[in-house]
């Protein structure tokens, strides 16, 4: 073994940025998958030849020298993108009151529109864009030039959650409004700092975009660059075991029984599954306790459907539909996805035609499909497909009586608990990894653990952005922490 022979576990975006850097920085990299492909959730899927995006549906920080454009360009990476609408790149039904809120990118025009939903709160919206823009501006991997005053000031923001930041604001829907894109993160208002939720919403205020050729297209550019770079990809390979001598990494054990010899190992899996890959007494019993007990965001279920026009409505935008108390109902336990809050969002055909894919996207607890969950796709018992059948169904007919645009729309199949967790390689089918509690524990991505990181949606931010944000992290980190 050298000191430049690194793995990578795990072939996601976090994954494939990571193995991208370091070897652009002169490691010998082996970046191992234990599916057949990489970038398996991102790179979503075709049926009836059309396909679905499912994990890029659409991301801030790709407008002219954005955060993910300006890391893109690090990377090497050339991608197209196609801008969401001015006018409200999401629009958000309160299916109580029957009011649409567009929430339009650039801090003034969101800060409009709001105020022309809601007139009487307008010195409550200008002050909580004030703590958005504070809270992307602050950050130095956010802002194109960071600065260094405004970290103080953002800590303020870090020490309450967004649903005390919300408690500020009288009006009960606009309450709902400002909490509807914790849907984009999964970890409720009440255990959400407001500066991680300021700057995840943020992002979204300097330009909001999609990528041309959707998941798929960035999970082929990422690949692609990663063997020009010389990365080894080997997939359907697990790591089961980092092995250790006196707290420093010396190589990586596969589930098939290989060794690999590594000088750093950076996993990009489960971070709740992080002690299970070390001997008993490796790390400390707080820390692996902390870790185990980590807490799942939620899982989904979703429509997939196909158009022969996309509907006007889902031009350029996203819809969320929100009833009752708003979307902190979506992380109990038990969510039923029938009641929503319901995601809408569209992929347009990549060959330029009218049509394309619709999807969506409810909120679900995994209780009712756990004993499904161990089975393979196509493989499951009768039960199942009842159960899955009759939930979708469910989601089915309430979103057409709240969404009439989505008439034309023919919905084909769909998806649950069960199915994500074997798409996502997570028992808990969790969307967006775990909590980053504001007021617990959360992964950071150095151990004491010499040469080991981890890397992902849980360790810095949900999403693309965050995940592409968590690799040059940890890869910094752990490069400067080594040598």
């Amino acid at each position: 073994m050298t000191a430049r022979e690194a793995v990578v576990a795990g072939a996601g975006v976090a994954g494939l940025c990571s193995a991208l850097i370091l070897a652009r920085r002169g490691f010998r990299v082996t970046l191992l998958e234990p599916r057949d492909r990489v970038g398996m959730t991102l790179r979503g899927f075709t049926r009836r030849g059309v396909y679905f995006d499912t994990g890029l549906h659409y991301t801030g920080g790709l407008g002219e020298n954005g955060a993910l454009s300006r890391l893109f360009g690090r990377l090497g990476l050339s991608l197209e993108t196609a801008p969401f609408a001015d006018n409200g790149f999401d629009l958000i039904h309160l299916a109580d009151s029957g009011r649409v809120v567009p929430i339009r990118s650039g801090a003034r025009q969101f800060s409009e529109g709001l105020k022309e939903s809601f007139p009487a709160e307008a010195r409550a919206i200008e002050a909580f864009t004030a703590d958005l823009v504070l809270a992307h501006d602050s950050s130095e991997y956010l802002a194109a030039r960071p600065n260094p005053d405004l970290a103080g000031k953002a800590l303020a923001l870090e020490i309450i959650s967004l649903a005390q930041r919300l408690a500020a604001i009288s009006d009960p829907e606009l309450r709902r409004v400002l909490s509807c894109h914790t849907l984009l993160h999964g970890t409720p208002s009440s255990a959400v700092s407001m500066l991680l939720h300021g700057r995840i919403l943020g992002s979204y205020l300097h330009g909001v975009h999609s990528v041309r050729g959707g998941g798929r297209a960035l999970v082929r550019a990422l690949e692609q660059a990663c063997l020009a770079a010389g990365v080894t990809i080997r997939l359907k390979a697990r790591l089961c075991r980092v092995e250790c001598a006196d707290k420093r990494v010396q190589g990586a054990l596969l589930q098939n029984g290989e060794r690999l010899p590594a000088f750093l190992v950076l996993y990009t899996g489960r971070p709740e599954a992080v002690p299970d890959l070390f001997e008993p007494d490796t790390l400390r019993p707080k820390y692996a306790a902390r870790m185990r007990g980590l807490v799942s965001t939620p899982s989904a279920c979703m429509l997939f459907g196909t158009a022969r026009t996309i509907p006007p409505v889902l031009a350029g935008r996203n819809l969320f539909f929100l009833e009752g108390q708003g979307p902190d109902t979506a992380f109990h336990a038990d969510a039923q996805p029938e009641r929503g809050p319901f995601f809408v969002t569209a992929t347009p055909d990549p060959a330029g035609g009218h049509g394309g894919g619709v999807t969506v996207i409810a909120p679900a607890g995994v209780a009712g499909f756990e004993p499904y969950a161990g089975y393979s796709p196509g493989k499951r018992p009768a039960a199942y497909y009842d159960l899955k059948k009759r939930v979708l169904a469910g989601m089915e007919r309430r979103i057409r009586q709240l969404c009439p645009a989505l008439a034309g729309v023919d919905f084909i199949d769909g998806a649950t608990p069960a199915t994500l967790a074997h798409y996502l390689d997570n028992p808990q089918a969790a969307l967006y990894g775990v909590r980053r509690p504001y007021d617990g524990f959360a992964p950071m991505p150095l151990t004491r653990v010499a040469g080991f990181a981890v890397a992902g949606q849980g360790v810095v931010a949900p999403g693309v952005l965050g995940a592409v944000i968590s690799a040059f992290v940890a890869c910094d980190l752990i490069t400067a922490n080594q040598f």
